[in-house]
């Protein structure tokens, strides 16, 4: 009789019934029940909190509020923004203000630096959020672990801050200049020489310009060393001698004419000058036009653009025919026409010059045609009836008292040119757009504006007034309003304060759309300091209510801000702002339908606190270090290097 053996129990039943299989489950269960607690108290504590480890720069924003973080960032920038930017030369120092200040009307200051801090917090608070919970737990512990920096959302007017550099340094520049053809005029004979090429010096205001840029993204305020380099001319003498058979070649046209002739086939056709003569270009204006060129490392004839560009904007002027737009007002209830539309004539430059450029140069004749074309009206509604325009549906104010004389002129300008206007159904109305060109030719007076140590004439000014007016307008209207802007700082012409809004030829600018179904007619008015925008239209029975805005937040400006200038006498002193306190406002907009549905808007606003300004006359600085106009051809370097030569 064989003896049973029992079966042995296998690995995996041994270990299932081990204790230490036993701990290691409970232990596991016990972590995941503590990790999905941390998990949801973390979540519950930063539910409405930036996530830790998140900076903005060097600004760390862990676990802070929207609106905690909010006010941490305008206290970064608006330091900034307080300051200014500081570049410096040598002994020369330039602290160039984020606002361009007016000297006399406030409206027109502009800024050339913006930090949309708003953006930078909403930026900020979605890291780590928004996408799927798995995806959002993996960005919450790099963030934890790694930390994440941001950059600040800001803009930076590149162009107006490189034209203040100019205005403030090139005094101190010699630039260098290739070599050019010289071209007299003696005893009606064109005589043709080579003016030697110029080693020189300038300052690299893309450098400063990036440079600005990183100061901004980290909120530095450290100066800014600009740089010279030294301008090595590409063109030189023995270049420019190959090409002189070209040069006679193009000067052998003369004498050159410009012709006119209108090509307008339609009834438009008695809009065209009568008895235009042609056009003898003397010698001595075809020798201003000669120019040179380097495309592909090849030297070649050309026109100055812009010197004929100019030459030919003077004859436009005496062959334009501005085009009437159809114009209405309201009297006695009813519209009435007051200016009918007629089409109108201009001269079309761009086709012009480059009509003019190939006969000249390119087939070598003497005669080229001005290309004048017609300029259609952009309305020429025949029957008023159509519009209908029937009532009066919405309307703006605004108070311009203590303007001074040049503001109250710009006013004026600026209402009459909108006064009448049409805005079509659908149709997306632009300020700048309508207002046109802003400058002396169109009746307009400058203002001082201070760039640095500079003050420059600037026109535009009382235009932010329209801006005001008209956006209230479209507001009270209950239109839809695609762009606008507050100004920088409060501004006592446009109280009550978040009811404001800034325009800059070309931006900013104000925008809204025409969505009655039918043509909104713009009437303007002033009545004694006050400035009136009227629309009228049909009224599609929606009801506009606005509340009156809430001011708070309130920053005390601080002291005095002193700027040097060399536009004043020595120790001189002229204060030309006034201090305003800081501010957000806030207000709402609710649009109710014919049909009852309700839209509501919030419209918010942020003033920084504005100091005092005054400006003190300083001694100008020399111009030291420049180099001479001698030929230096003969030290010239085969390759210009980028940084090599940086002083």
């Amino acid at each position: 009789m064989t003896k049973m053996t029992k079966n042995k129990p296998s690995f995996l039943k041994i270990v299932f019934r081990s204790q230490w299989f036993i701990f290691f489950i409970l232990n596991f269960l016990f972590f995941t029940i503590f990790l999905c607690i941390s998990i949801f108290i973390f979540e519950f504590h930063y539910n409405d909190k930036i996530y830790p480890g998140i900076k903005v720069n060097n600004i760390d924003l862990s676990g802070q509020s929207r609106d905690e973080a909010l006010k941490k960032m305008r206290e970064a920038s608006e330091r900034i923004m307080n300051e200014g930017i500081f570049f410096k030369y040598k002994k020369k120092e330039v602290i160039i203000g984020s606002t361009f200040i007016a000297t006399e009307d406030p409206g027109l200051s502009k800024e050339i630096i913006f930090f949309n801090d708003r953006k930078t917090v909403d930026k900020a608070y979605q890291k780590g959020r928004g996408k799927s919970i798995l995806m959002n737990l993996k960005d919450q512990a790099f963030i934890l672990l790694k930390h994440k920096k941001i950059k600040a959302d800001y803009t930076l007017n590149k162009k107006e801050l490189k034209e203040a550099l100019v205005s403030n340094f090139s005094s101190l520049e010699n630039p260098g200049e290739g070599a050019k053809v010289k071209i007299e005029v003696k005893r009606n004979k064109f005589i043709v020489g080579v003016i030697p090429e110029k080693l020189g010096r300038s300052f690299d205001y893309d450098l400063a310009l990036r440079q600005t840029e990183n100061n901004l993204s980290s909120f530095s305020s450290d100066p800014i060393k600009m740089y010279m380099k030294t301008d090595y001319p590409k063109i030189k003498v023995k270049d420019v001698q190959k090409i002189l058979p070209l040069v006679k070649k193009v000067l052998d046209i003369s004498p050159a004419k410009l012709s006119y002739k209108c090509f307008i086939k339609d009834k438009t056709k008695d809009l065209c000058a009568k008895n235009f003569k042609d056009i003898i270009i003397s010698k001595e204006e075809l020798a201003k036009w000669v120019d040179l060129k380097t495309e592909n490392n090849n030297l070649n004839v050309e026109f100055n653009k812009n010197k004929l560009t100019d030459y030919l904007t003077n004859i436009g002027k005496d062959i334009k025919i501005p085009a009437k737009d159809a114009k209405f007002k309201i009297e006695n209830g009813k519209v009435s026409e007051f200016q009918s539309s007629k089409d109108g004539l201009k001269l079309n430059i761009k086709k012009t010059l480059l009509e003019i450029e190939n006969k000249f140069l390119i087939q070598a004749t003497s005669t080229a045609f001005l290309i004048v074309e017609k300029e259609k009206a952009k309305n020429s509604i025949d029957d008023i009836n159509d519009l209908g325009i029937k009532e009066l549906i919405g309307i703006g104010k605004s108070n311009f008292s203590k303007s001074p004389n040049n503001r109250r002129h710009n006013i004026a300008i600026g209402a009459k040119s909108l006064n009448g206007l049409l805005i079509k159904p659908d149709e997306e109305f632009s300020l700048v757009n309508n207002l046109g060109e802003v400058n002396a030719a169109t009746g307009y007076l400058p203002e001082l504006v201070i760039k640095g140590t500079k003050t420059v004439p600037e026109y535009g000014g009382g235009l932010c007034q329209i801006a005001t007016t008209i956006f209230r307008a479209a507001l009270n209207t209950g239109l839809p309003i695609t762009e606008r802007r507050p100004h920088a700082y409060r501004v006592f012409y446009y109280e009550p304060a978040g009811t404001d809004a800034t325009v800059y030829i070309p931006k900013p600018d104000v925008k809204f759309v025409n969505n009655t179904g039918k043509y909104i007619l713009i009437q303007t008015k002033i009545n004694k300091n006050d400035l009136i925008f009227e629309f009228w239209g049909t009224s599609d029975g929606r009801k506009v209510e606005i509340s009156k805005p809430k001011i708070f937040n309130i920053v005390a400006p601080g002291p005095t801000k002193i700027i040097a200038t060399e536009d004043l006498d020595p120790g001189v002193k002229r204060c030309t702002e006034s201090s305003h306190n800081g501010a957000d406002a806030e207000f709402t907009r609710k649009i109710t339908t014919a049909d009852g549905k309700v839209n509501k808007e919030t419209w918010s606003s942020h003033y920084r606190p504005w100091r005092a300004v005054c400006l003190v006359g300083k001694e100008k600085e020399e111009v030291t270090g420049n180099t001479d106009n001698k030929n230096f051809e003969s030290i010239l370097p085969e390759n210009n290097t980028s940084n090599k030569n940086k002083e």
